[in-house]
């Protein structure tokens, strides 16, 4: 019995200019998918930068307002509590922060929660319509 050595081959025997016109096809097909897929980010996060802009708006529109509307506490009237506090350890800073304008931080905390909740509807809202497209876009 004679060992017949396998027969060799040239490497480059076969036709390359099929596979490298199937290869440059393909590249083509997921380069177009991937610009497409950029595209796509874009304009998703140009929108949502849009909806965060308006939202963080309202929101700092809330906040300058109350600045505006609610009286600030005087300085001098701040430094003469400071004063107090160091000198009486024991007496009431509760009352003596209010003591300007007590109805101040009640109307402040209550607008301020109110801007609070309305922003956080319009981002369950935006949520909800975000969640909605990709469903639609997907099936």
């Amino acid at each position: 019995m004679s060992l017949k050595p396998p027969k060799i081959s040239n490497p480059f025997s076969s036709n390359t200019e099929e596979e490298k016109e199937v290869l440059s096809q393909r590249l083509s097909l997921y380069k177009d998918k991937l610009e497409d897929q950029w595209t796509d980010m874009k304009s998703d996060v140009a929108t949502h930068a849009r909806h965060a802009a308006v939202i963080g708006g309202a929101v700092l529109g809330v906040y300058a307002l109350l600045n505006l509307v609610l009286p600030a506490a005087d300085d001098e009237v701040e430094e003469d509590i400071y004063e107090e506090e160091i000198a009486k350890p024991a007496s009431k800073p509760a009352a003596a922060a209010n003591a300007g304008f007590p109805m101040a931080s009640a109307i402040k905390s209550l607008l301020w929660t109110v801007a609070m909740s309305w922003a956080r509807e319009k981002v369950k809202d935006f949520v909800v319509a975000d969640k909605s497209a990709d469903s639609e876009s997907e099936g």
